[in-house]
This record gives structure tokens, sequence and C-alpha cells, in this order.
């Protein structure tokens, strides 16, 4: 006797299946069949969860919604705290944590990053000139600039974030590979070391 899989678990397998086929060949180069196809089921059925391609996309990327906002809610706290570096490192390491779990949805954003501009996936979209992405380049511009800290401690602190949230752009597939573990472990003690 031959078992159903459940709608739920069919939708879970068509984002798992995406997700694999928007990191290796990208949205644009992706088709709802391919899909399907890996799966081994049929375009009809990848409709019935999805009424579109773009629709995966945004499923898929749904996890990230809110997410940088989130991740540098203690930037303020960064100005006013009695050892700004060592807020800036507490700050740091909360957002490799945070980071970690969602390294795979970061890689695909940045792999399709482009379909992902021209849609507008993403409420405040991190890669918008208006996001609350760019707004938060601009507050640690500010806070970096304001803080009353020797100058080589400013830049070891903008070199901080930059080595963080630089993997996934200049490494993909580094960045990807990585157990949670091995890039919370890491990333924490190079972004101290820095």
């Amino acid at each position: 006797m031959r078992t159903m899989t459940a709608p739920a678990d069919t939708r879970q397998r068509i984002l798992e299946a995406a997700t694999t086929r928007f990191l290796d060949r990208g949205y644009d180069a992706t088709s709802l069949r391919e899909i399907a196809e890996d799966l081994a089921i049929t375009k009809a059925a990848v409709y019935y969860h999805f009424p579109s391609k773009e629709d995966i996309l945004r499923a898929v990327l749904d996890p990230l919604t809110g997410l940088f906002e989130r991740s540098w809610d203690h930037l303020g706290e960064v100005l006013h705290a009695p050892d700004p570096v060592g807020a800036w490192a507490v700050m740091l390491e909360d957002t490799v944590r945070e980071l970690a779990p969602f390294r795979l949805l970061l890689s695909v954003l940045q792999r399709n990053r482009q379909a992902v501009i021209d849609l507008h996936l993403i409420p405040g979209d991190p890669l918008r000139e208006d996001s609350a992405h760019a707004e938060t380049h601009d507050r640690i511009d500010v806070v970096l600039a304001q803080l009353d800290l020797p100058v080589t401690d400013r830049i070891r602190m903008g070199c901080a974030i930059a080595a963080l949230t630089g993997l996934d752009d200049w490494a993909p597939r580094l960045f990807a590979s990585l157990d949670d573990e091995t890039y919370v472990t890491e990333m924490i003690a190079i972004t101290r070391a820095i």
C-alpha cells in the first residue's frame, strides 16, 4: 500500500528543493518544472502549494524578515556603554549567534540579490537602499564616528563587523558549508581578535 505525503511535508520539501536550486543555479535559472522533477512530483503539485516561483522564493526567505533589525537592537547602547569596545564585542557575539541558523538562507539571499531587489520580496528588504539594513549601515557609521575612542579602536570595531558580515559575500561556499557550532566559535574568535 502506498503512503501519501502530507501537504505540509510536500510544501516543506518544495522549499528545501527550491533552496538548493536557488543556491546552486540561482532564481532566474531555476524552473518550477526542475523543482518538481527534483522531488518526483508534478508541476501541478508545486502550483498547489505555491502559485508562482516568486511565492516560493518569498517563502524560502521569509524567516529572514526582521532579522537584520533584531540583530542590531543593541547598537545604540554602545554609545553610552562604559566600555564601548566591550559592548561592541558583546553585540557582535549576539549577532553571530542569531545569524548562525540562517546562514543557508543568507547565502540564498546573496546569490539571488538581483531577483530579491527586482521582486521586492522582503519587507524592509536588506538589499535596498532605503531599507532597515541600509539604515543600520548609517547608524554604525554614526556610532563609530561619534565614539570618543582612539581611531585605532574604532577602525578595529569597523573591521570586526566587516569580517562578520563579509564572509557570505566573499566566500559563500565556505559560509554555507560550516556547521553552526564552528561558525559561531570561529566568528566570535575572529571578531574578538580584531
